[in-house]
């Protein structure tokens, strides 16, 4: 939180990617106490951007990253009729807002014994075989500092969702015991458009941590995804009978 900015922005470094050489570790800032606890330094460990121009990567070179909250949330609902059918659909979108996905301090912590992420096979291996420059390496204690709060993990967050489409058919009878009748199928969540989801593999980009360090409801949480449960594709069928 911060005097004349939006509720739950980002805060943490730049990642400038890893140290690509011997000859880059040492021409560069480099982490001072209490961020060097790194037990390794070299080659292959992160580097974020020296924010404040010291020389140094400190605390103080921590800087908004992300904004969770959306510049712009619309939604659209249609309803088609055409002779007997008729055909509702229900879209929502944010657009402008960042995720912070909190799992990837897990997930791309190649010190521990947590499973990790596709891109940990892009890892830095030696001078040779950087990887793709972003992902450190695997030499022991090589990797805290990439997780502290970064760059790395803040995504786009817009999307467009096609929250419910709904089809019916009024079939054109008469009966003796109802006056009327429609036979309908409805698809909940049919489809998310989301670069969060199809670039990042993010389950569901209407995330939101509650309690964040708190252990309560808290806006501090907005758009920290913290394992967010997928949300499921939902099909019913039914009939609606008029009597």
């Amino acid at each position: 939180l911060a005097v004349g900015m939006p509720i739950g922005m980002f805060y943490g470094y730049i990642k400038e990617g890893v140290y690509m050489s011997q000859a880059d570790y040492d021409r560069s800032p480099k982490p001072e106490l209490p961020l060097a606890f790194n037990t390794y330094a070299g080659p292959g460990v992160v580097k974020m951007k020296d924010v404040n121009g010291d020389g140094k990567i400190t605390f103080e070179d921590r800087t908004f990253i992300g904004n969770p909250n959306p510049k712009l949330l619309a939604g659209m609902t249609n309803t088609f009729n055409y002779k007997n059918f008729d055909l509702a659909i229900v879209m929502t979108s944010s657009f402008g807002n960042d995720i912070f996905s909190a799992l990837d301090q897990y997930t791309l912590n190649l010190d521990a014994v947590f499973n990790v992420r596709k891109v940990a096979a892009e890892r830095w291996r030696s001078e040779s075989n950087p990887g793709n420059g972003q992902v450190p390496g695997t030499a022991p204690g090589s990797s805290p500092l990439d997780r502290a709060i970064n760059t790395f993990s803040v995504y786009d967050g817009s999307f467009v969702r096609v929250q419910n489409l709904t089809l019916g058919y009024t079939p054109p009878l008469k009966a003796r015991f109802f006056k009327s009748a429609r036979i309908y199928t409805s698809i909940q969540n049919l489809y998310t458009f989301s670069r969060y989801v199809s670039d990042h593999n993010g389950q569901n980009p209407e995330v939101s941590l509650s309690g964040l360090g708190n252990g309560g409801g808290s806006a501090e949480g907005l758009g920290v995804d913290f394992g967010s449960y997928p949300v499921p594709l939902t099909l019913t069928a039914g009939i609606n009978l008029t009597f």
